[in-house]
């Protein structure tokens, strides 16, 4: 385990000598040329660690709990967010930003606008950030190369398994989107064969959607979406079948990855985390899958609905020790499976008091 650790440290050294010669200052100036060239530079040094690094992973989450940073860009250490995220587990992984940023850059020089170059910014200096003064908390490694080198044909698992979650939420068997055509003429047809539950996991935008129709929460999410301006679909069901495909691709992205390398997401987005207990009440019958989403909810709801401010006011270094040597997200995960319960069968209230009390007793702190 040392040999690995010392190697990792040395991994994140030369990671940072890579990326901070970046200037930037002058981003502005011809930006997506300089941003393209250090994603390239990203993407081509990940790929010279990936069979070391594969073996790595492949260690350290034998016996250990690795919590990875899912559904966003970069941590954002600024607004705390490394409080919450290094709260959990054994290790904290990042997910390269700067290679995630690629599809930033799909629409070419003409795609970039004053967004793209604002939140690059943010997501450097946040990177930057964490290599300075945190680099033995967290470690970056970019898990979307070194799965894209084991899942090649990840996409035909994606199809069969969106195929599967849509035909249980609609409660007939569909495997293709003529057949869904032929099956249903309008979204109102769709929307009446849904349960509540399922309705209200399916929101596109915002939490806000649940008190939308389906045909209103479409409408919203194409409309809200940042599509290339020959992207046109007129079609409702196609509609539906983009939108939750999109959903669920990126959802299943997720899970996929975390199942190849043993990681446990931390999800922090409610839109992602309401598509990831979806998916996870599919396959309810999948052990791993299930321990997983167990894992997660306990993250979800730390980073979410527990008042935090007083984490805040702690030294983190002291913080994030005391959790990682009292194994605070074991202790919380102990509790909830007591006689063979689920995460996601407690009330979030409940949930809320074990996290409480768990981290009140390994913080010595005064309820």
């Amino acid at each position: 385990m040392t040999k690995y650790m010392d190697d990792l440290s040395k991994i994140q050294r030369e990671y940072f000598d890579l990326i901070s010669d970046f200037n930037i200052s002058e981003i502005e100036i011809d930006f997506y040329s300089k941003a393209v060239a250090l994603v390239d530079k990203c993407e081509a040094f990940w790929l010279s660690k990936k069979q070391q690094l594969s073996l790595i992973l492949d260690d350290l989450t034998k016996d250990k709990k690795c919590f990875l940073l899912s559904g966003a860009i970069y941590l954002d250490v600024k607004e705390n967010g490394h409080y919450t995220f290094g709260a959990l587990g054994d290790m904290n992984i990042l997910n390269d930003p700067i290679i995630r940023m690629r599809g930033f850059f799909a629409s070419g020089i003409d795609g970039i606008n004053e967004h793209t170059i604002s939140y690059f910014r943010d997501a450097y200096m946040d990177t930057i950030d964490i290599l300075k003064n945190y680099s033995e908390e967290f470690i970056f490694i970019s898990v979307d190369i070194l799965f894209d080198l084991f899942q090649k044909d990840n996409m035909k698992l994606i199809n069969k398994a969106y195929w599967d979650i849509i035909s249980k939420l609609l409660n007939k068997e569909i495997d293709s989107l003529e057949i869904m055509k032929n099956t249903f003429s309008s979204i109102d047809e769709i929307e009446k064969c849904m349960s509540k539950k399922a309705l209200d996991t399916l929101i596109f935008s915002d939490a806000y959607d649940i008190e939308l129709s389906l045909n209103m929460r479409l409408n919203k999410y194409f409309n809200d979406s940042q599509l290339p301006l020959s992207f046109s679909i007129k079609n409702e069901i196609e509609m539906f079948y983009f939108a939750t495909f999109s959903q669920i691709q990126q959802t299943l992205d997720i899970v996929f990855k975390c199942l190849q390398f043993n990681l446990i997401p931390f999800i922090r987005f409610d839109v992602t985390f309401r598509y990831f207990t979806l998916i996870g009440g599919a396959f309810s019958n999948d052990k791993t899958l299930k321990e997983l989403l167990n894992y997660s909810v306990i993250g979800y709801i730390f980073s979410e609905y527990v008042d935090i401010d007083r984490i805040y006011e702690n030294d983190f270094e002291s913080f994030y020790s005391k959790c990682k040597r009292e194994h605070f997200t074991e202790k919380v995960y102990n509790r909830i499976i007591q006689g063979n319960k689920d995460a996601w069968s407690f009330h979030i209230g409940d949930i809320i008091n074990i996290i409480k009390e768990t981290l009140y007793n390994i913080e010595g702190w005064e309820v």
